[in-house]
């Protein structure tokens, strides 16, 4: 893929003048601001002229004849102009922001105060700092970024709540982990309504996490450790303190001050009634009403998610503009790339269609939501990229949260985003076919417009890795596609011996101590559903003479976990395998009712004398329907383990330590896989959720769904460091903007350190065996023919193997020298819940 143009390959951005500004072309006469220079006349008025701006890396050019002016109209039509309202404008039921994010003013803010508040003497550096290493546009493609939530990360200033000043002090400890790069989230300044994510001011560091001096110095020592720094940019919204919306609301309906977001009239008689039926993602309206200057009631503006995250009109060039801006004054500053947060947003449909509300949930989109993945994206992620284009060693990430491979992969072309996050393998069950087919799709996804792929188990966002795979009961994979067992091109089985006795017995023996009795429960709940769908459907049967059918994914007295085979088994064994199978499934498929067929050829007699024996086709109608029931049972039994599994979940009935040893297990299938990894921290130390009180929650989706979804809080609490009680070095103040949970002092940094068997080392050795070897090359991998629960690929080029086994026994590997396991093996066989390296 394409990272930097063959127009800028050697293009190195033009010298700033000494009050930092990169490019002639991009100064404007009325100076610069964290909104552009046209946050409303009544605001520009009070700061009176603007001739410099130290913040924002643009310097006045007098020789620049002035901008036109905006013209007089809004975007859409169906707005009332109200030109005459009075500039004394709020907005119903937004709370004010906490005292000690509000900008420090005496005097309605201007721009430039917004900006210019925090140490101006340092605003700008005197020369644009590079990137890293200009020379490698490449290193994204492997690489393994290390996600950093500030807030939870280290706090040096003792008030709880983590900064920058506590990243630069771990630089040490992500220089041992071994990471490429580090990605913060949010830390511009914000009044923290969604913790970062509504942004006042783009071109400033919040109080919160430090200053812009601070920040320079962590770029300059991450560098000095071969560590790149990439942040987040927040592009579909912006905070409702931020100037232009104040801006917006002093302005009045039609506006160019209103055109900059997404505001309209209502429906209804006295548009009492939002204009459309969206829903915001954290639950509530996506539309909220303002009170006009006059005092009555106004537009709607679009809020896709909270109140205070009004969305921007993406429409208006002045949006595109002062977002260059943002990404020239941060990547002068020698920030490495970003990551671009709801990257599948920005741009809105013209008509603002209704959207189908049974569709999705909170937190949730689908490919059909007119909220997101709008064509018109494609043109504003162009735009970012010929600007990142401009800064050799430079990349962006965007979060996209689209399933069609096709609409994925479109983000992916060579003038748009270098990567696109991507949440399949993270949202896949701990099941063989459910891990195999998210592989499969994100492969599909980038490789057709060769792209990279990425991978993470876990993020800010989402329930941790060990929560996940540690809750008892799960639910059986609904995809159609066959099973993972079914032999694909050269694959098969070996029929090789059985390696241990059936059912629980096998089980127990097999697993692990730390996690045998949950296991033992597990395999057993659901191995009582693998019974019922032993009956298979008549049409199935016949198909069994052509290709294996597809085998249940626990451990039975039939299906003992057997040899991981090559990808390239002989189509002989691949024959005698599915004639066995054949024979056995039509024996066991068909219900005892007379005088049925018991193999699939006798099947296909069956249906000949159909035709012929009026009396026969009866009783093989009636078998039909006990099948179609049985398959009903199945399904209701498998419905009845998810149920389990979630309630399991509602009441935290989670097995950690069986969700931490199939978390190191998924983290040599993830570091195994072409393209780049993303590690959420705190995961290499094998967290879990924390259970935390109501009281604690800050999520605003925990508000706004009124107290019935408790959002993400439970996996962004800070982070152990050391000692055996909270706050765990994490900072000097137990009162800790989230509480650390006591039982968290076998996670610290502290207590895994030298202890080789620890989940960190286990991360540690990884990512330097990945490294390291030249097994770790090829785009795309081979599968291995696999006994049930497990799974088995190598890459394309190097063949470095990979094999993993969720079953409840141990099975036989394939050949080859062992390089790492996640879990010591149990007579030389891969343990359950485990995953192996081989070369």
């Amino acid at each position: 893929m394409t990272t930097v143009s063959d127009e800028t390959s050697d293009v190195v951005p033009a010298e700033p003048d000494p009050d930092g500004g990169p490019d002639p072309a991009l100064t404007e006469a009325e100076g610069d601001s964290p909104a552009g220079d046209k946050a409303g006349d009544a605001v520009t008025d009070e700061a009176g002229e603007h001739v410099e701006d130290d913040d924002a890396v643009v310097a006045v050019d007098e020789t620049e004849p002035e901008p036109d002016a905006q013209p007089e109209t809004d975007v859409e039509s169906g707005i009332v102009d109200e030109p005459d309202a009075e500039p004394e404008t709020d907005v119903e039921a937004v709370d004010e922001p906490e005292a000690a994010n509000e900008l420090e003013a005496d005097e309605p803010p201007t721009d430039d105060e917004s900006v210019t508040d925090e140490a101006p003497a340092v605003a700008v550096p005197a020369v644009a700092v590079p990137q890293l290493d200009p020379g490698n546009d490449t290193w994204w493609k492997s690489a393994i970024f290390y996600q950093i939530y500030p807030r939870s990360f280290s706090d040096l200033s003792g008030d709880g709540i983590g900064d920058l000043a506590g990243v630069i002090d771990k630089l040490g400890y992500l220089e041992l982990l071994g990471v490429d790069a580090i990605w913060l989230s949010p830390i511009m300044r914000s009044p923290m309504a969604d913790h970062g994510y509504d942004v006042s001011d783009p071109r400033d560091i919040d109080p919160l996490f430090g200053d812009l001096a601070i920040f320079d110095e962590l770029i300059a020592e991450a560098h000095d450790r071969d560590i790149r720094v990439t942040m987040d940019l927040v592009p579909n919204h912006t905070s409702d303190q931020h100037a232009w919306f104040r801006a917006a609301l002093d302005a009045g309906p039609g506006s160019p001050e209103r055109a900059r977001y997404i505001f309209r009239e209502g429906r209804g008689e006295n548009g009492d009634e939002p204009p459309n039926n969206w829903r915001s993602v954290f639950g509530g309206p996506a539309w909220r009403r303002v009170t006009e200057a006059d005092g009555t009631p106004g537009q709607w503006y679009l809020h896709i998610f909270a109140p205070e995250q009004p969305d921007l009109n993406w429409e208006n060039p002045e949006v595109f503009e002062d977002l260059e801006k943002t990404l020239r004054f941060w990547l002068d500053r020698g920030v490495d790339g970003f990551r671009i947060d709801v990257a599948h947003g920005m741009a809105k449909p013209a008509d603002l269609p209704d959207m189908d509300l049974e569709s999705v949930g909170l937190l949730e989109n689908d490919d059909d939501d007119p909220r997101f993945n709008n064509y018109a994206v494609h043109e504003i992620h162009r735009k970012i990229r010929k600007v990142i284009d401009q800064y050799p060693g430079a990349a962006n990430v965007g979060e996209i949260w689209v399933d069609d491979n096709e609409r994925f992969a479109e983000y992916l072309r060579p003038d748009e985003l270098h990567l696109g996050f991507n949440f399949r393998l993270a949202k896949a069950t701990f099941d063989p076919r459910s891990i195999r087919e998210a592989i499969e799709n994100s492969l599909e996804a980038v490789l057709s417009v060769g792209g990279t792929p990425t991978w993470t188990l876990s993020n800010h966002d989402v329930d941790r890795e060990v929560t996940r795979y540690g809750r008892i009961a799960h639910p059986r994979s609904d995809s159609d596609e066959p099973a993972l067992t079914e032999p694909v091109g050269d694959e098969a089985f070996e029929s090789g011996e059985a390696t241990g006795e059936p059912g629980e017995e096998a089980a127990a023996e097999a697993v692990p101590e730390n996690g045998d009795e949950a296991e033992i429960e597990a395999a057993a709940d659901v191995e009582a559903v693998a019974d019922v769908e032993a009956v298979a459907d008549v049409e199935a049967v016949a198909a069994v003479e052509d290709e294996t059918e597809p085998r249940s994914q626990d451990t039975t007295e039939s299906d003992v976990p057997k040899a991981i085979e090559a990808p390239e088994a002989t189509e002989a064994a691949q024959a005698t395998e599915s004639a066995e199978s054949a024979d056995e499934a039509a024996n066991e498929a068909v219900p005892e009712t007379g005088d049925e067929p018991e193999t699939a050829d006798e099947l296909d007699a069956a249906e000949v004398v159909e035709a012929e024996d009026e009396v026969e086709a009866e009783e093989i109608a009636e078998a039909e329907d006990e099948v179609e029931a049985e398959d009903d049972i199945a399904a209701e039994a498998a419905a009845t383990t998810a149920a389990v599994e979630d309630e399991a979940a509602d009441e935290v009935e989670i097995d950690i330590d069986l969700g931490i040893l199939r978390a190191r297990a998924m983290l040599l299938v993830e570091l195994a896989l072409p393209g780049s990894v993303f590690i959420y921290n705190g995961a290499e130390l094998g967290l879990p959720n924390a259970d935390l009180p109501d009281e604690a929650l800050q999520d605003p989706v925990w508000e706004r769904s009124g107290h019935t979804e408790r959002g993400r809080d439970a996996c962004r609490v800070p982070l152990p460091w050391e000692g055996v009680e909270p706050p765990f070095g994490f900072s000097s103040t137990a009162d800790t903007w989230l509480p650390i949970p006591e039982s968290w002092s076998r996670f610290t940094v502290e207590a895994q350190l030298e202890d080789v068997d620890s989940t960190l080392s286990l991360y540690r050795q990884a990512i330097e065996l990945r490294y390291a070897r030249g097994e770790f090359e090829g785009d795309t991998v081979e599968w291995y023919g696999a006994p049930e629960g497990c799974l088995a690929f190598r890459r394309s080029v190097g063949h470095l193997i990979c094999a993993l086994n969720t079953s409840g026994a141990p099975v036989a590997l394939p050949p080859g020298e062992i390089l790492l396991t996640s879990y010591p093996l149990i007579d030389g066989q891969l343990a359950p819940n485990s995953a192996a390296w081989l070369v």
